[in-house]
């Protein structure tokens, strides 16, 4: 048996026991047919993944200096109205963090 059907063998169980839970794809704006409800991709689609995370710390440093030189500058990029249904955002809605 494949690793990708075997995984999901596993997954199915997980979801049995009740150790884990069956991830459903939440559409809010454009629902796109036959898209794979997938929690997470595999690595090897994202080649240039690795590079980019071994400058994790180079990129936090240069976000924290811009922060803390033009941090009033930075506004929520989500800033739904009252009212709006904000579903799995309302977390970051109006949120500076």
């Amino acid at each position: 048996m494949d690793a990708a059907l075997s995984g999901r063998w596993d997954e199915a169980v997980s979801i049995l026991a009740g150790r884990t839970q069956a991830y459903h794809s939440q559409c809010n704006q454009l629902y796109v047919p036959r898209l794979p409800a997938l929690a997470f991709y595999d690595d090897a689609l994202f080649p240039w993944m690795h590079e980019l995370e071994s400058r994790t710390d180079a990129i936090k440093a240069e976000l924290q200096e811009i922060i803390a030189s033009r941090g009033e500058e930075f506004v929520p990029c989500i800033q739904y109205r009252p009212g709006d249904p904000v579903n799995q955002r309302d977390k970051l809605n109006h949120s500076r963090n």
